[in-house]
């Protein structure tokens, strides 16, 4: 790109933005942000990336709003397994206190069928939310 000279009452780098372009504008940014965190120490790439990527596309992670235990006994009870040494099976704790059922488990829910599978999990994180809702106001007294 050809640099403007001070020439006309030294705007010559007033209209510099308005000529370059958005991609341009973008990509300089990156590379700015990138040499301020290599500058400090640190790697290019955020840890981020690293993280989410242990987690497999096709794992379902269960909401917070739900008990997993009470998840966990339900498809135990679905995949006809009676008890299990550990009381989360099938389901796994991952980073951040988050709790997943692998595809595999998924798979056999729905008898091969991720969508099946999946839409049983679902139905099931409705009911007890709904078991939870019903407890909350239906107090007799």
């Amino acid at each position: 790109m050809k640099q403007l000279s001070g020439g006309f009452l030294g705007l010559g780098n007033t209209f510099r933005a308005l000529t370059i372009s958005p991609i341009q504008m973008l990509v300089d940014e990156a590379h700015r942000m990138a040499r301020r965190r290599l500058e400090t120490g640190g790697a290019a790439v955020s840890s981020r990336k690293h993280h989410k990527a242990n987690l497999d596309a096709k794992d379902i992670v269960l909401p917070l709003d739900v008990d997993p235990m009470v998840i966990a006994q339900a498809l135990r009870t679905k995949l006809g397994v009676g008890t299990a040494d550990d009381a989360l099976w099938p389901l796994e704790r991952k980073g951040g206190g988050r709790v997943v059922l692998r595809r595999r488990h998924i798979l056999r829910l729905g008898d091969g069928r991720f969508d099946k599978g999946r839409a049983f999990l679902h139905g099931l994180a409705k009911e007890v939310r709904a078991r939870r809702w019903r407890a909350r106001f239906n107090t007799t007294t």
